[in-house]
């Protein structure tokens, strides 16, 4: 990110996050959990290959959290390819009973039981066409407050940050 802010060429950052993996993974173990962030990263590297770019950038930050740095032009069809594929193949990653129900049964933090909808994808996108980016924590706070906005939509969803300034 530094590199790219240094040479002021126009890019997009997209974090990339689950909705629901804490419970996820309560409810099928580490070992599924595992499983769904190998199918996730290797959907990412797929969505990349096709419609990214030699110079993107592929990065996992932990968790269940990953960024790939491209181009504008780039960054949504990247993201649609993120949230059609993973969309398609979640749900194998349930058993018959949640599958069909929609939902998995578990609890919050708080302790309550909830019925959590199945995974879901949320991308939030940083670029530096509308605003001058000038550190790496300046694009994470802002993909922050975009996320929560994402986050706050149902099923898997991307937004752009379209702030000026």
């Amino acid at each position: 990110l530094r590199e790219r802010i240094a040479r002021q060429k126009p890019f997009a950052v997209c974090y990339i996050d689950l909705d629901n993996f804490k419970p996820y993974n309560e409810k099928y173990g580490f070992f599924a959990g595992d499983q769904v962030l190998r199918m996730l990263s290797e959907i990412i590297v797929d969505a990349v290959l096709e419609r990214g770019s030699e110079e993107d950038f592929l990065g996992h930050e932990g968790g269940d959290d990953f960024v790939v740095v491209t181009t504008p032009e780039r960054a949504e069809g990247i993201c649609r390819a993120v949230i059609e594929r993973f969309d398609a193949a979640i749900p194998r990653a349930y058993d018959e009973e949640d599958r069909e129900r929609g939902y998995i049964v578990s609890r919050d933090r708080q302790g309550r039981v909830v019925h959590f909808p199945l995974l879901t994808v949320s991308i939030s996108i940083v670029t530096n066409v509308q605003r001058s980016l000038v550190h790496p924590g300046q694009i994470a706070h802002i993909a922050a407050q975009v996320m929560g906005y994402v986050k706050a939509k149902e099923g898997s969803n991307y937004a752009f940050d379209r702030q000026k300034g």
